[in-house]
C-alpha cells in the first residue's frame, strides 16, 4: 500500500488530502508542525512526502523562509526523498522564484507543484494519473 506523509499547517487542506487518499485505499500521515516531521520520517518508511513551506509565524505572517531553513538544515533526512523525487512542495512561488530555490535547495524545479492546484491533479501530478 502506498503512503505519504502531509505536511500542512491548514486544516482544511489536509482534511480534504485525507478524504481523498482515504477513499483512494491510499495511508496518509498527517503532520502540522516543522519540528515534528523528522521523526516521523526517521520511524516511518514514505513513498511521497508533500510539504507546504508556507508556515505561518507567531505574528501572524506568512514565513516562507523558515520552510526553506528547515529542509535545508535537514537535508541528510530529505536526500533519499529528493534524489528518487519523492519530495513535493507545494508553492504560490513564481516559476522563476521556485527554480532558483531548486537551486538553493539543489532540488530540481520537478519537485515544485504551483497552488493553487485541485486534490485530484496534485494526485494525478505526484504518481503519474494513478489516482483517476
Amino acid at each position: 500500500m502506498l503512503k505519504i506523509l502531509i505536511v500542512d499547517d491548514e486544516p482544511n487542506t489536509l482534511e480534504l488530502h485525507i478524504k481523498y487518499l482515504e477513499k483512494n485505499k491510499i495511508e496518509v500521515d498527517i503532520e502540522k508542525e516543522f519540528g515534528n516531521v523528522i521523526k516521523l520520517i526517521e520511524s516511518q518508511r514514505y513513498d511521497i512526502i508533500v510539504i507546504d513551506l508556507m508556515f505561518p509565524k507567531n505574528d501572524g505572517n506568512w514565513d516562507l523562509k523558515a520552510g526553506i531553513n528547515f529542509i535545508t538544515a535537514n537535508l541528510k533526512i530529505f536526500n533519499p526523498y529528493i534524489i528518487s523525487s519523492k519530495l513535493y512542495i507545494l508553492t504560490s512561488l513564481t516559476k522563476n522564484k521556485y527554480k532558483s530555490l531548486a537551486a538553493q535547495l539543489k532540488i530540481t524545479a520537478k519537485n515544485f507543484i504551483e497552488k493553487p492546484v485541485g486534490i485530484e491533479e496534485l494526485y494525478q501530478q505526484l504518481n503519474g494519473n494513478k489516482y483517476e
